[in-house]
């Protein structure tokens, strides 16, 4: 199922898109499947190229799985919104990563190198959750950019609710509905669009791997509010349809 409508959640957000239901690649209406690789030349310490191709990508039982396959190459998935004008607003993906080390879920605001909101999960120590508003590592006095740790009394065998609210002057960031983090440092000001990803390019620092064959990462549902530079307002009923 998807709802597209002007929704007011809480009285800030005047858009919405959600996807419960991914079937015959409905998504597709709002998102797109981004195939690319990196350079040959880019990788230290034992990393390997990133390839991000779309047969990654696919539908399974009403859920998107975006894959990490080892096969002659690593092929790595990753989706974004067509829209690249959102400005400021709620996010929220359910997501079951694999167990096994090897891999790396992300889940981004990205506008610029200046401008990004990050989600990451490592499939080796899947109850850490790692926040960052970039340019985080650029700025090493900025001690509030990032934020790595455990987060007690989840189940990372099953589905976690990830999400990131932004606000022109904090980004608050939720596990399953509970607060986990605020940043003030580095808060993107621009316009950027959404995305998500599974990958492995094998650095032994942060994604490991590459793992064997095919790991998993289930999308159930993908729930965005936002505001856009476009000044959208909302007109008529205030109620997603059914």
């Amino acid at each position: 199922m998807v709802r597209l409508s002007c929704f007011v959640a809480n009285g800030i957000w005047t858009n919405r898109i959600f996807y419960d239901k991914f079937t015959a690649y409905n998504w597709e209406e709002q998102f797109k499947v981004d195939t690319w690789n990196s350079s040959l030349s880019c990788c230290k310490d034992g990393s390997i190229p990133l390839y991000y191709r779309a047969n990654s990508v696919e539908n399974n039982n009403n859920f998107l799985n975006l894959n990490v396959d080892n096969e002659n190459l690593t092929f790595s998935s990753s989706i974004s919104s067509k829209r690249d004008d959102i400005l400021y607003g709620s996010f929220r993906v359910s997501a079951k990563v694999p167990q096994e080390e090897g891999t790396n879920f992300g889940f981004f605001l990205f506008g610029s190198l200046v401008d990004e909101i990050d989600i990451e999960v490592l499939s080796r120590d899947p109850s850490t959750i790692r926040t960052m508003t970039q340019p985080s590592i650029r700025n090493f006095e900025k001690l509030n950019s990032t934020n790595s740790r455990g987060i007690m009394n989840i189940k990372t065998d099953e589905f976690v609710e990830y999400r990131f609210d932004w606000f022109t002057d904090k980004v608050e960031f939720y596990i399953n509905d509970r607060n986990y983090h605020s940043l003030v440092n580095n808060v993107p000001s621009k316009p950027g669009k959404i995305i998500l990803t599974h990958r492995s390019n094998g650095n032994p620092l942060w994604s490991m791997g590459p793992p064997l064959g095919k790991r998993t990462v289930e999308i159930k549902y993908i729930d965005l509010y936002f505001n856009t530079t476009f000044g959208e307002s909302c007109k008529g009923e205030n109620e997603p349809e059914s």
